[in-house]
């Protein structure tokens, strides 16, 4: 299952050819528009008990949640799908559109039928649509409620959440000057300190500094994910270019402005090469 306008790209013939006989719920990488990579349900074996799940970001799964730790999943690999949704589908305002979001997503958690292994992700999900509705207070009290729920739920939902309060509270600093500088520091070390291996916190807390012209304290902190971070995690999203060229980037821009002018042309160079 994918929407009508994504995109299916396959790098070999039959991307089908060698799937796992024994599962009966498939994986895909999905990829969006600025190159951010997940994996996601989008297949199922016609017999298997799986239905979809949620009244809004609906994802596949089977009937009786608790199979999914039990149940034959694999990922079909060799492929991709584009995700080309368009934000204003049900509405005339990307706005709108959120906020109608948020006003389902309310309804569920009121519903004494609700599975409560569901709480986490419309929780997260209520957060995400408040952000995009530009409600940032909202937003940042739903995903702190999202965040109580620690490890249940996926995973990369507590990443997501951690860092969009930081991504808030930076933007708001920037227009409104609602959070101080200490804040918005600590709340992106908070979200590396969790996730080391995510270097994304770390680019945004770079450029923060960067034009803040903390240059030797963005150095510093920059040395914190060179050991730690790594590019692949399974279904956690990603942003390609935060490891391939923002960061050597921002490395460099804060090098050149700290006096080591020799060592940003390396890094630069190391940057531009993999444009």
């Amino acid at each position: 299952f994918m929407d009508a306008d994504d995109d299916f790209v396959s790098e070999v013939e039959d991307p089908f050819a060698n799937i796992q006989e024994t599962a009966d719920l498939f994986y895909f990488q999905y990829q969006l528009h600025d190159g951010t990579l997940f994996d996601r349900q989008a297949m199922f074996l016609s017999y298997a008990p799986i239905i979809y799940h949620g009244v809004i970001h609906e994802f596949l799964s089977y009937a009786d949640l608790s199979d999914l730790e039990k149940g034959k999943v694999s990922m079909v690999k060799d492929c991709m799908i584009n995700a080309r949704s368009s934000p204003t589908k049900r509405a005339d305002k990307k706005e709108k559109k959120y906020l109608n979001d948020a006003n389902l997503i309310k309804k569920a958690l009121k519903d004494p039928k609700l599975d409560q292994r569901l709480m986490p992700r419309y929780l997260y999900y209520l957060g995400m649509s408040y952000k995009e509705a530009g409600q940032y207070k909202k937003s940042i009290s739903a995903y702190k409620k999202r965040l109580k729920y620690g490890a249940r739920g996926e995973h990369h939902e507590r990443y997501l959440a951690l860092k969009d309060i930081a991504d808030i509270k930076k933007s708001l600093h920037k227009t409104q000057e609602l959070y101080g500088q200490d804040d918005i520091i600590n709340s992106y070390l908070m979200v590396w300190e969790e996730f080391p291996t995510r270097i994304e916190p770390i680019v945004q807390l770079m450029d923060f500094l960067f034009h803040k012209q903390r240059f030797l304290l963005a150095l510093m902190i920059a040395e914190l994910p060179t050991k730690t971070m790594v590019a692949d995690e399974g279904d956690i999203l990603h942003n390609k270019a935060d490891y391939t060229y923002n960061f050597p980037a921002q490395y460099a821009a804060c090098a050149v402005e700290a006096g080591f002018k020799e060592f940003a042309i390396k890094t630069a160079e190391s940057a531009a090469a993999k444009l």
